[in-house]
């Protein structure tokens, strides 16, 4: 899939990110969520590994 795509809010955008992402998995769907899920667990755990526990406590306001 080489680099991340930008975010988008064009409805038109977001389609071709999402067959890009389901052709990235071989049109296997269940492949393809499973990929975005362990990517967005390893994007919490950068987060958990990288921002203080006294600003999460604090939370995001």
């Amino acid at each position: 899939m080489g680099q991340p795509q930008p975010i988008t809010n064009s409805l038109d955008e977001f389609d071709a990110v999402v067959d890009q992402v389901i052709e990235a998995a071989g049109g296997n769907l269940r492949a393809a969520i499973a990929g975005l899920v362990r990517g967005q667990h390893a994007i919490a755990d950068d987060i958990t590994k990288t921002v203080s526990a006294g600003y999460v406590r604090r939370g995001l306001r």
